[in-house]
């Protein structure tokens, strides 16, 4: 007979603990090997053929690093992966302030002053994917990643359209 504080009720309350926990163990490992397989490709042009690939997960962060066209003043973009891997602006730095930069304000949740930088935060836009065109003139316009700064000259012709898409 099958009754709370009888042996085979133990056995079976037992049994389906232990299937409860290891179909969790195998939901968070498959989300764990899901983490690896997701790349951050940049492709290059109307061939999209990929320059440049790099393992992301959410959270992983990049910058866009490039000299304002008018200011010539130094400008950053920060993204961040979501956890839905899809690209997020998260925040602008910039050195000189221009009136387009300014009407950011209504759009971070925090703006603050840091070693002469502006940064508004908490932008939270996605954008995905994201389109960048290299530069042809004015200054180093890079990518960052994972500490690595690397040149977008270095990866694709000036005036190339670039994509950024997690895969």
């Amino acid at each position: 007979m099958w009754r709370p504080g009888s042996r085979n009720w133990w056995t079976s309350a037992g049994l389906i603990l232990f299937l409860f926990f290891a179909v969790c163990a195998v939901m968070a490992l498959q989300v764990r090997r899901s983490d690896r397989h997701h790349r951050l490709v940049v492709t290059a042009g109307d061939a999209a053929r990929p320059v440049l690939e790099a393992p992301v997960s959410p959270g992983s962060q990049f910058v866009v690093r490039y000299a304002h066209s008018q200011t010539g003043g130094p400008m950053e973009m920060w993204f961040t992966i979501g956890p839905d891997f899809k690209i997020v602006l998260s925040e602008i730095r910039a050195k000189v302030l221009r009136p387009e930069i300014e009407e950011l304000t209504g759009y971070a949740r925090e703006v603050v002053k840091e070693n002469g930088w502006t940064i508004y935060r908490g932008l939270n836009q996605v954008i995905d994917p994201l389109f960048i065109r290299v530069r042809v003139s004015g200054g180093q316009h890079s990518l960052v990643f994972n500490g690595n700064e690397i040149p977008l000259r270095s990866i694709a012709e000036a005036g190339t359209r670039l994509e950024l898409r997690v895969r």
